[in-house]
């Protein structure tokens, strides 16, 4: 297993080393907490580039955070799986892997949408 910290790769073995070769749990603790405050940190950034610029008149700030929180780590848990993947092997992954919709569109982007699948599908019946 390798973690990498502060741009160096650093090999965390797994199985019996000696007492010199491990590292101290103190040392794995704080690439943990590192680890952890960059992961937050890139959630917190893609959750910002998601941040609609108006405020939702119909919606409590906690409601839009949780979203936007929720948001950016499906956001980002893309990016690593596309990053990590080869194309072929797409096919093999759950798209539904946590099986919890919670988003909500607003009626425009709904209706919206539904006029571009009827759009569609009238454009595919007028080619045949």
């Amino acid at each position: 297993m390798s973690v990498q910290v502060n741009g160096n790769t650093d090999v965390l073995a797994v199985g019996k080393l000696d007492e010199a070769q491990r590292f101290r749990i103190d040392t794995v603790r704080g690439m943990l907490r590192v680890t952890l405050q960059r992961l937050d940190s890139t959630i917190e950034e893609i959750s910002d580039d998601l941040r609609p610029n108006e405020a939702f008149a119909d919606s409590s700030s906690g409601e839009v955070e949780r979203i936007l929180g929720r948001a950016a780590r499906d956001v980002l848990s893309a990016k690593h799986v596309f990053e990590r993947v080869a194309d072929g092997e797409l096919d093999r992954f759950n798209l539904n892997y946590h099986c919890e919709v919670a988003y909500r569109v607003s009626t425009e982007l709904f209706n919206t949408c539904a006029q571009a699948v009827v759009y569609a599908s009238c454009k595919a019946e007028v080619r045949l």
